[in-house]
């Protein structure tokens, strides 16, 4: 059992609806712990895939977690001001992006802007 210190960060996590390694989102956030400590939040979309594994993880470890919906009522643009939304009310030090598509990549570029480290994960093939 590792133990690991609360760093007072909160971290983002993204990546595809079809997203579906827990293995590998396990030994990422493992990873990621062991090298940074762990998280004070954990943001995420509140979709299926990645999204659910933020969640579920962060509740494994006693995590406060958010999922930030987006608002369909906004039309197609409902995915990329949730995206928005959640960089500028949580403020993340990390984002962490698993293998995904579009939505995925719309976020990794929105944080290039503003966060100072993003890990981009890449599948296994």
């Amino acid at each position: 059992m590792q133990v690991h210190q609360l760093n007072g960060e909160t971290w983002l996590v993204c990546g595809g609806r079809d997203f579906a390694d827990r293995a590998m989102f396990d030994d990422v956030m493992s990873q990621m712990m062991g090298q940074r400590g762990c998280p004070h939040k954990i943001v995420h979309g509140g979709a299926k895939g990645a999204d659910a594994m933020a969640g579920d993880f962060a509740s494994r470890m006693a995590i406060t977690g958010f999922a930030v919906l987006p608002d369909w009522q906004r039309g197609k643009m409902a995915g990329q001001l949730r995206n928005q939304k959640m960089l500028d009310e949580y403020r993340p030090h990390v984002v962490i992006a698993f293998p995904g598509g579009r939505g995925t990549a719309d976020m990794v570029s929105r944080a290039r802007k503003s966060v100072p480290i993003i890990v981009e994960v890449k599948p296994n093939n």
